[in-house]
């Protein structure tokens, strides 16, 4: 666009007003009103999830990063690892828990303050694009209530997002001025931010693509050479490039795929209609992005409307090979904000002395709703809060100490509250570890107690229903119990497959089945040789050893065979639940013995109902005499392992 001198500087005194007039800064203040009003609910919640993660490194190791130590495993990578480089956000981390210790409401009014920041660098940025204060002050509101913000707001692990945030939209606000002021320290500025947006949060690496849709569409016309426009941009693209190569894209491995596609997608038109679409459905989905294209028709000619609706899929682009959350639609928001604002407030046909009051009912009712809606999600997140806090009293209630050899088992810790938010879906060692002065205390969470037989005094179990924690002594001594019969053993089920092979199943690579010398005979013809018992039901409690009698004979002298289980609890045999012993291919008869009891690999409650056997892993010639199990209970009274014959 050609902009006559005149009308630059009218714009650029209209900037500085902008920045230095008091109506300006009484935005700031209604901004700040509005958050603490909408997130207060969430501002004393307590910790949740990944928090417990932070907490719990920062909490032993602070001194050490104050010391110069330990940089490259927090501030390169933090507690995920090298797979995110977020080394300012992380800075920010340290700082908040030299400051706040473990007080939340100190973590959560800096999420706060940065999503004031963000917001009123929203209202700038969208005065900039298009120069009506009344827009501006409507996309600022908008940007502050929307409803998908609770999350990367209101988690405190979360952080990340409103950090990385609002670089990203200072980044581009320099650069916007930089486009119409040409002045030296915009560009800078506008780096500046991005290196900071890019340090805070992998969703900068798309901002180069925002300022080229910026440049484009705003400057399209305006009389530059192409060589000057390559010149501005380059950095920011080479600085990308050494980004992604010195510390990767930021995610685990490049998956894209039309599933990946379509959840994107699905993603995006979920959190534009947030909360207006209680419960979408394709139908309805179809509705939004019809919606949407309607408004590209119509707002053809508005610049900023397309800017904003562009900028969408541009921001949250990176989520198609990664995770679609909430948090990640945090800058992508910005763009429907804009739209948002653009559309209440400068009609594309009607007259305006109508549309003024048609535009205040659309924003007064959406941000009712948009209101509406996140303080309901706050209360949630407190619940979820409340949760973690509640269950963490009362184990410390019962454990008031931990020495580090020790391992606390939990059943039923909730991983969300119904309603969504997350309770300890991750992090749920590190919510003990400050209390207890120890990172090596094992706090862990199953969804049945394990059938654990050594070190029985160190191990504790709890059982968590909903906030209500109670200590399981009876089943540590049921295990004392059952350890005391190791020395008994009778058999349970004994298969001698000397006339027939009394229902085994062979499932893969298994050929020339024959009974020989009283022996069932087989030729395994790959490295995955499977073979399935008839089903049976033996609690875990009373297993003892699983014994196989069989020869060998094939190239190598050394094979490895493995035992799976099948148990109630699962729907299929799972690759993590087997033992693996050697196998002599020498020709010879052996006897196997695998101890299924002492695997620590077996739940309490179980029981198992069917076994795998892999007897090699190579082709050989393979004959099984035998196979049986044994028990160490002689009997079984109200689900105690009874060794003593009655």
């Amino acid at each position: 666009m050609n902009f006559k001198r005149h009308s630059l500087s009218t714009l650029v005194a209209n900037l500085k007003t902008v920045f230095q007039r008091h109506s300006a800064w009484s935005v700031f203040a209604f901004l700040g009103i509005v958050i603490v009003i909408l997130y207060f609910p969430a501002l004393t919640a307590y910790f949740i999830s990944d928090d417990f993660g932070f907490l719990s490194y920062l909490h032993f190791y602070t001194r050490d990063l104050l010391n110069g130590q330990r940089w490259g495993e927090w501030l390169l990578g933090g507690i995920q690892g090298a797979v995110f480089f977020r080394p300012l956000a992380n800075a920010f981390w340290v700082l908040h828990y030299i400051a706040f210790n473990l007080d939340p409401v100190g973590y959560h009014s800096v999420s706060m303050l940065f999503h004031l920041l963000a917001s009123y660098v929203v209202f700038l940025l969208v005065t900039l694009l298009t120069r009506h204060r009344s827009a501006a002050s409507v996309s600022a509101l908008v940007f502050a209530a929307m409803p998908v913000h609770a999350e990367p707001v209101g988690w405190i692990a979360a952080i990340y997002d409103p950090i990385g945030g609002l670089f990203f939209f200072l980044s581009v606000l320099f650069f916007v001025l930089y486009l119409r002021q040409h002045l030296p320290k915009w560009y800078l500025m506008a780096f500046g931010a991005f290196m900071a947006a890019l340090c805070s949060k992998e969703i900068a690496l798309t901002l180069p693509g925002v300022i080229i849709l910026y440049d484009v569409m705003f400057h399209g016309l305006a009389p530059l050479r192409l060589g000057e426009r390559i010149k501005r941009h380059a950095p920011f693209w080479i600085m990308i490039a050494v980004r992604i190569l010195a510390f990767g894209h930021g995610n685990t491995g490049l998956r894209l795929d039309e599933r990946n596609g379509w959840n994107w997608l699905d993603g995006i038109l979920i959190r534009v209609a947030n909360p207006l679409i209680v419960e979408p459905n394709a139908v309805m989905q179809l509705g939004v992005l019809v919606g949407v294209i309607f408004l590209v028709w119509v707002y053809r000619s508005r610049r900023e409307v397309l800017f904003g609706v562009l900028w969408i899929p541009i921001t949250f682009f990176p989520t198609i090979v990664g995770e679609v959350s909430d948090r990640s639609f945090y800058i992508s928001s910005f763009g429907l904000a804009l739209v948002l604002a653009s559309i209440l407030t400068r009609p594309p046909f009607y007259p305006r002395r109508w549309w003024s009051v048609v535009a205040a009912a659309g924003v007064i009712g959406l941000i009712v709703i948009y209101s509406a809606a996140l303080i309901t999600t706050n209360q949630t997140m407190r619940k979820a809060g409340d949760v973690a806090e509640t269950i963490l009293k009362q184990i410390v209630k019962l454990h008031p100490s931990a020495s580090p050899d020790e391992r606390l088992v939990f059943v039923g810790v909730p991983d969300r509250i119904p309603e969504g938010p997350l309770v300890f879906l991750t992090g749920f060692p590190g919510l003990l570890h400050p209390w207890y002065g120890s990172r090596e205390i094992q706090a862990l969470k199953f969804n049945k107690f394990p059938m654990w037989l050594d070190n029985l005094d160190k191990v504790f179990f709890f059982e968590v229903d909903h906030r209500r924690v109670a200590e399981r002594t009876d089943l540590v001594q049921r295990l004392k119990e059952r350890t005391q019969c190791e020395n008994y053993s009778a058999p349970f089920q004994q298969w001698n497959f000397a006339t027939s092979p009394l229902d085994w199943e062979s499932w893969n690579q298994l050929v020339d089945f024959a009974i020989r010398d009283h022996a069932w005979s087989m030729r395994a013809v790959g490295d995955d040789p499977i073979l399935a018992s008839p089903p049976f039901e033996l609690s875990t409690l009373a297993i003892g050893e699983i014994q196989i009698t069989m020869r060998v004979r094939a190239k190598q002298p050394t094979l490895r065979g493995e035992v799976y289980w099948l148990t109630t609890s699962q729907s299929d045999f799972s690759p993590g639940l087997k033992l693996t012993f050697p196998v002599l291919a020498d020709g010879d008869w052996h006897t196997y013995r695998v101890d299924m009891a002492r695997s620590g690999m077996l739940l309490l409650g179980d029981h198992i109902t069917q076994l795998r056997l892999d007897p090699t892993d190579a082709p050989a010639e393979i004959a099984i005499q035998s196979i049986s199990i044994s028990t160490h209970c002689s009997s079984w009274q109200n689900e105690r392992c009874v060794c003593t014959p009655p």
